[in-house]
C-alpha cells in the first residue's frame, strides 16, 4: 500500500467547454521508501462534477420510470440511446435532492414525490480517470399516465420514457439492457430497501 503521493505539477491539457483534462505528475511514496513518478491524465467537468441518479417508482402500480436518450460516448460501442435511470448534473449551489426534483421534472415531466437520497456521501464514478461523483435517489411518482417523450429541448435533449413493471426491470438488468454502473447501483439499493 502506498505510504504518500505528493504531486509535483498539474498541466491542463484539454478544454472543450463541456470537459477539461489535467495531465498529472505524481511522485509517489511506498512504504519501504521507494519512489516512483507517475504521469496520470484526470477528466473533470468545466462546471461541475457531481450528478444525480433518480429510480423513480410508482409503489400502488408497481412500476418504474427509466428513459432512453441520446449519450456520445454509447456511439462507439453499440446503441447511442441507452436505457437508465433519469439521471443529471448538480447545479451551482443546488442540493441532490433538489437536482433530482428538476431533472426529474426536464426529463419526464414527472413531478416527484418522497425523495430521497440513498448514499450519506457522493459516488465516484470512475475513480481511474475522472473526479466525477453521483447521488442515488428514490422519489415516487404516479407512472399510470406518463408521457412518451421528454428532455431539456434548450439543452439539446430529448429523452423516450419507459414504464416498466418491477418484474421487467429485473428482466432487462438481467439481460445486459441497462448497462450504466450508476443506474444498477440505484436498482440494487432500491431492491434492499425492500
Amino acid at each position: 500500500m502506498t505510504e504518500e503521493i505528493v504531486i509535483k505539477g498539474a498541466e491542463e491539457i484539454n478544454s472543450n467547454g463541456h470537459f477539461k483534462i489535467a495531465k498529472l505528475t505524481l511522485e509517489q511514496i511506498f512504504k519501504n521508501s521507494t519512489k516512483a513518478t507517475l504521469v496520470r491524465e484526470v477528466i473533470s467537468r468545466a462546471e461541475h462534477d457531481e450528478a444525480v441518479h433518480v429510480f423513480i417508482h410508482d409503489p400502488k402500480n408497481k412500476l418504474v420510470c427509466l428513459v432512453k436518450q441520446f449519450r456520445a460516448a454509447h456511439i462507439l460501442e453499440e446503441s447511442a440511446f441507452p436505457i437508465e435511470l433519469v439521471a443529471g448534473m448538480i447545479d451551482r449551489g443546488e442540493s441532490p435532492v433538489d437536482a433530482a426534483i428538476r431533472e426529474a421534472l426536464e426529463e419526464t415531466g414527472l413531478a416527484i414525490k418522497n425523495v430521497k437520497k440513498l448514499n450519506k456521501k457522493p459516488l465516484f464514478m470512475c475513480p481511474g480517470m475522472t473526479v466525477e461523483k453521483t447521488n442515488i435517489i428514490t422519489a415516487e411518482a404516479d407512472l399510470s399516465k406518463v408521457q412518451q417523450f421528454g428532455g431539456a429541448k434548450d439543452e439539446g435533449e430529448e429523452t423516450e420514457i419507459l414504464v416498466v413493471s418491477f418484474e421487467r426491470l429485473q428482466g432487462m438488468v438481467d439481460h445486459g439492457e441497462i448497462k450504466d454502473v450508476p443506474s444498477l447501483l440505484a436498482i440494487s439499493m432500491f431492491n434492499n430497501l425492500k
